[in-house]
């Protein structure tokens, strides 16, 4: 099926009945309608029907149960939608990493992943709607205090909180990947364009491409100082005190040390570290700051996730943060 919606052969009519077999509470279709929509055709048929549904009254069944929800978000995260559906599907995508219904269902923490990542591929101002949404988390959390609260509530959030910070340093580095490709093809469109008048001209028109050149020279140096500066915004800046998330970096250390033993229950320590390691490929000072804390937990941990997770974490800091990492490697 997925080879005939690639080629485009895939009848109309039979995406639409499995969207709205899904609809229905199929589950199964579900699946194939979230894969179909990564095949442009399929996704513009099924703008038109994801629009009806968010404002349907089969929408609050879909995201009930996290199969269902998570095959809602991938979907929603590959077709395209106007403008003046977006709020209201960031709403949807909210009410997804925060449904509290059949809360121990280890499924719902994929589908917060999908409901976050379909945030970033449909939202054009991502940062204000994982705001909105770490907000609201964090208001359930701390008016009770972060021990008290229940166990998958606290693991939701720290599993919103680590997935968000990665999202926002993906879309800062991809910034500066097209500014630097957008830099690259000015570069080489000068460099056609002054060859050929070179060809053509003496020595005054010489001149004129050397001082074209030299100003192309001042823009490109501007271009890469703008792409430094959104890698530096995606290291620095996501992690800042004063930041939305930077501010939970203290939080995520106190539930990782456990000091206290307030913070016994194996998800929410699982989500605790996955959340430190997310946050130390963010930002290098924060995961200077944390390598010692990081290592001692990969040693000491009772749970074979939380040590599993921290050597694959590690492996990715060796390879972003390569000086920090290396003194504690030999």
């Amino acid at each position: 099926m997925l080879q005939l919606a690639a080629a485009g052969h895939l009848p109309d009519a039979l995406v639409l009945a499995l969207w709205d077999s899904f609809v229905r509470g199929d589950a199964a279709a579900g699946q194939l309608v979230a894969l179909l929509a990564a095949h442009p055709a399929c996704a513009e048929l099924l703008a038109g029907p994801l629009a009806a549904a968010l404002r349907s009254a089969e929408l609050s069944q879909l995201i009930r149960h996290p199969v269902r929800a998570r095959c809602l978000c991938r979907a929603a995260g590959a077709v395209p939608l106007p403008p003046a559906q977006r709020a209201r599907l960031c709403a949807v995508l909210c009410e997804v990493a925060m449904h509290g219904g059949g809360a121990d269902d280890e499924r719902w923490l994929p589908a917060t992943e999908d409901a976050l990542t379909a945030m970033a591929r449909a939202l054009p101002d991502v940062h204000l709607a994982y705001a909105s949404l770490l907000r609201a988390m964090a208001s359930q959390i701390f008016a009770q205090g972060a021990a008290e609260v229940p166990a998958w509530r606290l693991t939701r959030f720290l599993h919103v909180l680590g997935h968000a910070a990665v999202k926002q340093l993906a879309a800062a580095e991809a910034l500066g990947a097209e500014q630097q490709r957008r830099q690259a093809r000015e570069e080489e469109a000068a460099a056609k364009a002054g060859g050929g008048a070179r060809d053509k001209g003496g020595k005054k028109k010489k001149e004129e491409d050397e001082g074209i050149e030299a100003a192309t020279g001042v823009d490109a140096a501007v271009q890469e100082t703008r792409a430094e500066t959104a890698r530096e915004i995606g290291e620095r800046d996501l992690l800042a005190e004063d930041s939305l998330i930077g501010m939970f970096g203290g939080v995520v250390r106190t539930v990782c040390e456990n000091a206290s033993c307030k913070y016994a229950d194996s998800r929410v320590r699982t989500a605790a570290v996955l959340c430190l390691c997310k946050l130390m490929c963010v930002s290098a000072s924060y995961c200077e700051e944390n390598l010692q804390l990081l290592f001692s937990i990969m040693m000491s941990a009772p749970e074979r996730a939380i040590r599993s997770n921290t050597v694959v974490a590690l492996g990715d800091m060796a390879f972003r943060w390569t000086n920090l990492t290396e003194p504690w490697m030999s």
